[in-house]
């Protein structure tokens, strides 16, 4: 305070005790207070004394915070100084004071103080840490101070280095300090200071500026060294003045492990971090230390690391490192802080199991776009696999930056693929990634199937954008191997080798493209789709990962698939088996659910596939996914070459339900199958049956295909698979049977199988060239043992003329009605029916009709036929005159037994109002020769002329007449006359034997 200079208070009190004279008096202050504006101070009790060397001030305990206030109120300091200790609002209690003068004219010449202070702080006040909890010893003159400090709970406040303040249960050491115009320095601090956590011992100066501008910049030294401390202790030394992202790095890079040795060293001023004039060094020696370099990637475990950073670098190095599964042998970390970016690399090298690498690999999240690969695979094998990954990126940016870089080196390992059912040996080579490029490969080789297999990965690979990966497998692949891996049951109809090539391409979407010629592979199926093993027929298969259709197959000049079938019962595929020479443009659509076929095929011979096992439907006659049939045309349908003409067919099948159309210029038909629906609620839980039918809606004999002998397949077919399995027990109906322009009929049957008879066409009915056929009409194919086929006939006949005429034979006879009945039996299939190899017996009644004239063209049974009729053997006995053209009659039956190309005729009688003819005969159907007798009975009154020719002229007509009339009843017997028929069939010769003879109408000889 200068002369004139004034302090203002509101209140002083004390009380004042002197003794002696005022040069060297001693003064007592007691009960003193001084108070302004709201701050007062309990003055302690202050003795002042003079001495050899000047004033001497002793007090007792005060409180700083109070002294503080009244003094910056007072005015007794400048005003800049008053704001600063106003800011650094110090508090605390000082227990004693001496404060010593040499002058009290110039009291800051010479002077020195001494006090002891406890709990004192001072808040931070711009780049001057904050202290609070000193306990200390101090001592101080115009050319410096020290203290020594003995403090528990000490806080440190570094707001421009630390988030939050440094927090010691204790502190002991000293500090010295100087002064200087504009200046105070703190020096040679040298501390032993204890954490919750940690101990450390730290050296400390700083130099504090204090005038404007600056004669001395701000810097702090500051060096502290830590035994046996957690990780988090960090927090104390790591400053925030950082890079905002390389600080929270190294907050959470390391949330568990000891510090077994640390040193801190902080030089320079609190300017930005990395400023030339300021150096932050940390060195610390870690254990048992988890690092988590990057959030969401697996964790490392290190035994052992070292920690080291400076201004703008971060390393760290370990061994015996444990990433996920595998055990890394050596791993560095660098961080380096640059103007514009914060470059952070990591750098592993490991040599483990093929197991370990790739439960480690799976859990990188860079390479979670092939995590369904990844994790569909197992990995084996006896050899390390030596890998090398670098993890880099910009920490201000670690989505845009990210880098990951991944060397395997694979040695003899063993790959395999649950999803595949697949594995593959002695895998050896380089696989690389990089974020950047993707994968590739050097060197890459395995076997597979017993067969080398040669892969190379690379980005020139590619064939869509951002690829991840783009890999070639070239291999030979037999289908024996194929058949083997996916454990088909059934026998396929290819066998061979040849060569394949597979692309896969990861990017936003997974693409699989499988390529091969097929040369070296035969496949045993029908044209277009059979091939030599020495033929080319190109085919490629390509997967991709879409949504509308996973499958693409094209099959050179065969057929185009699209596919999705995730289960075979979940099947959406479209199959067109149209023939191209290229890849049809995909419709980008799904394909409905279920096998829709379609398309053109040019050339399709039945035949050919009767021997194609498996294509069948399940054992209760339902497919395993619906099959839907859409303009599926066949230019030409044939059977074992011969033509049946151009094929439309639509289907749709759903489960057991079948509904098909198929269309022939000579025939069309729908076949139905489905489940019979319950007639009582009872049988509703009961199985329903399956209901098949079979229904032509007209058949043209003028367009149906000749199959001649050598086209026709003598063998009966297989009840329990392929079309055998498919007839069986199926009824078939022939709606309208034409040919050309005329109408046939119809006919109805059940095509069916019994183990102890064979194959049988039962339930025969319909009206068929004019024939009622009885439903007690059927046909049994016994087809083990000794084969043969049975016929068991019956029907109802109508006008004979007009059945002959419906199958183009001139009619020999017309009738009004009749039936035939009968049961033949002849070796061989229904196919193989030959009269001569006929045995059994035929009954045949036919009312009302006449023979007409004889056909001399007949042939086989017509020929047999046309010798019942009268007319042609009348017309040989020279007796036509007798009667008008034909032979008209009642009633006409007989039997016909065959026996292996003989038959016999043991009675075949015809009445008429003309009289009554019986005629009987041995056949050889080989020779055509017979051996008969006819035997005609004329009423004599109404044949006179017959008689008299028989009987040697007019003479005797009269008598005759006479002796009818006398003799009525008996005449019918009297006028028969006997003819003997023998010769060939087409020639039989028919001579008069003997008349008046009845032997043979009474006695059936």
């Amino acid at each position: 305070m200068r002369t004139g200079e004034s302090i203002d208070l509101d209140q002083v009190e004390f009380q004042v005790e002197a003794m002696g004279p005022l040069e060297s008096a001693d003064v007592w202050f007691s009960g003193g207070l001084l108070s302004i504006r709201g701050e007062a101070l309990q003055l302690p009790r202050m003795h002042i004394s003079r001495s050899d060397t000047g004033w001497r001030l002793l007090t007792t305990e005060w409180d700083a915070a109070a002294a503080a206030g009244v003094i910056t109120e007072s005015g007794l300091l400048p005003l800049k100084v008053s704001n600063v200790l106003s800011s650094v609002a110090p508090t605390g209690t000082v227990e004693s004071l001496m404060f010593a003068v040499a002058s009290l004219q110039d009291p800051l010449a010479s002077w020195e103080s001494a006090a002891v202070v406890s709990n004192a702080t001072m808040q931070p006040f711009r780049k001057v840490p904050g202290l609070a909890g000193i306990d200390a010893s101090i001592t101080a003159n115009e050319d410096g101070a020290s203290a020594w400090v003995v403090a528990d709970d000490f806080r440190l406040q570094l707001p421009n280095v630390y988030e939050a303040p440094i927090e010691l249960e204790s502190v002991t050491g000293q500090l010295a300090g100087r002064w200087q115009r504009g200046a105070l320095f703190l020096e040679r601090g040298l501390f032993s200071a204890s954490a919750s956590d940690h101990d450390a011992l730290v050296q400390f100066e700083i130099d504090i500026p204090l005038s404007k501008p600056a004669l001395t910049p701000l810097e702090m030294r500051l060096t502290a060294a830590v035994d046996r401390a957690p990780v988090s202790a960090r927090n104390a030394y790591i400053p925030s003045r950082l890079p905002r992202s390389a600080y929270r790095w190294l907050q959470s890079a390391l949330p568990s492990g000891t510090v077994d040795r640390a040193t801190f060293l902080w030089h320079g001023g609190f300017r930005p971090f990395g400023h030339p004039s300021q150096t932050v060094q940390l060195a610390a020696s870690l254990s048992e230390v988890e690092l988590e370099y990057q959030t969401g990637w697996p964790p490392g475990q290190l035994d052992a690391a070292l920690f080291v950073m400076s201004d703008r670098h971060l390393a760290a190095v370990a061994s015996n490192v444990q990433v996920a599964d595998s055990a890394v042998e050596a791993l560095n970390v660098q961080m380096h802080i640059g103007r514009d970016e914060i470059e952070f690399e990591l750098n592993g090298q490991s040599e483990d199991s093929p197991v370990s690498l790739l439960n480690t690999l799976k859990q990188l999240p860079a390479l979670a776009v092939a995590d369904p690969v990844m994790r569909d695979l197992t990995v084996g094998g006896d050899q390390p696999i030596a890998t090398r990954m670098t993890l880099a990126f910009d920490l201000r940016d670690i989505t845009d930056t990210l880098d990951v870089a991944v060397d395997v080196d694979l040695s003899g390992a063993r790959l395999e693929s649950e999803l595949l059912d697949l594995a593959a040996t002695e895998v050896s080579g380089m696989v690389r990634y990089r974020t950047r490029t993707g994968f590739d490969s050097d060197g890459l080789s395995a076997v597979v199937f017993g067969r080398p297999v040669a892969v190379t990965i690379g980005p020139q690979l590619a064939t869509a954008p951002s690829t991840i990966l783009a890999a070639e497998i070239n291999t030979e692949v037999s289908v024996a191997d194929l058949v083997s891996w996916r454990n088909i049951p059934a026998t396929i109809p290819a066998e061979g080798t040849a060569a394949a090539s597979v692309s896969v391409n990861v990017a936003k979407d997974i693409s699989v493209n499988i390529r091969s010629d097929m040369q070296g592979v035969a496949v045993d199926l029908p044209l277009p789709w059979g091939k030599a093993s020495a033929t080319q027929a190109p085919l490629q298969v390509v997967w991709q990962n879409r949504d509308w259709a996973a499958w693409e197959v094209f099959w050179f000049g065969r057929l185009t698939v699209v596919a999705d079938v995730p289960i075979l019962g979940a099947m959406s595929a479209l199959v067109d088996f149209t023939p191209r020479t290229r890849p049809p443009k995909p419709a980008a659509v799904a394909p409905a659910p279920g096998l829709t076929v379609t398309g053109f095929i040019p050339s399709l011979d039945l035949a050919e596939w009767r021997s194609i096992q498996g294509l069948g439907a399940g054992h209760d006659g339902s497919m395993p996914f619906d099959i839907y049939s859409e303009n599926l045309n066949v230019g030409r349908l044939l059977w074992r070459g011969e033509e049946l003409g151009k094929l439309n067919l639509s289907l749709q099948s759903a489960g057991d339900s079948v509904a098909a159309q198929f269309d022939l210029p000579w025939l069309t038909g729908v076949y139905s199958q489905a489940r019979a629906a319950p007639i009582t609620e009872s049988d509703a839980g009961l199985g329903a049956a399956l209901v098949r039918n079979l229904d032509l809606r007209f058949i043209d004999l003028d367009g149906l295909p000749t199959l001649d002998e050598e086209l026709t397949d003598p063998l009966p077919p297989d009840p329990e698979q392929g079309i055998g399995r498919w007839i069986r027990g199926l009824p078939v109906a022939v709606h309208a049977i034409r040919r050309g322009d005329t109408d046939l009929g119809d006919i109805a049957l059940v095509i069916d199988y019994a183990d102890n008879q064979g194959w049988q066409f039962r339930d025969i009915s319909g009206d068929f060239l004019g024939i009622q056929w009885r439903p007690s009409t059927h046909i049994v194919w016994l087809d083990h043992g000794t084969e043969s086929t049975t016929l068991a006939l019956s029907a109802e006949l109508n006008d004979i003329a007009t059945s002959l005429e419906l199958i183009g034979v001139a009619p020999i006879l017309k009738t009004r009605s009749g039936s035939v009945d009968a049961r033949w039996q002849w070796p061989g299939s229904p196919a193989d029916f030959d009269l001569y190899a006929v045995s059994g017996d035929l009954h045949l009644e036919m009312l009302t009709g006449s023979f007409l004239t004889a056909n001399a063209e007949a042939t086989g049974a017509m020929r047999l036929l046309s010798l019942l009729n009268l007319s042609g053997l009348f017309r040989r006995a020279n007796m036509n005159q007798l009667f008008n053209p034909g032979v008209t009659f009642d009633r006409a039956e007989g039997n016909f037994e065959l026996d292996a190309g003989t038959m016999r005729i043991p009675e075949f009688s015809i009445e008429g109002s003309g009289g009554y003819f019986n005629f009987t005969s041995d056949i050889d159907l080989v020779t055509e020769t017979l051996d008969g007798e006819l035997v005609v009975t004329l009423p004599l009154v109404e044949n006179i002329p017959w008689f008299a020719a028989l009987a040697g002229g007019l003479p005797v007509a009269a008598g005759t007449y006479l002796f009818s009339k006398v003799f009525e009843d008996q005449v019918n017997q009297l006028s028969s006359g006997v003819y003997s028929v023998g010769g060939s069939l087409s020639e039989p010769e028919v001579v008069f034997e003997r008349v008046f003879d009845a032997s043979l109408r009474s006695n059936g000889n």
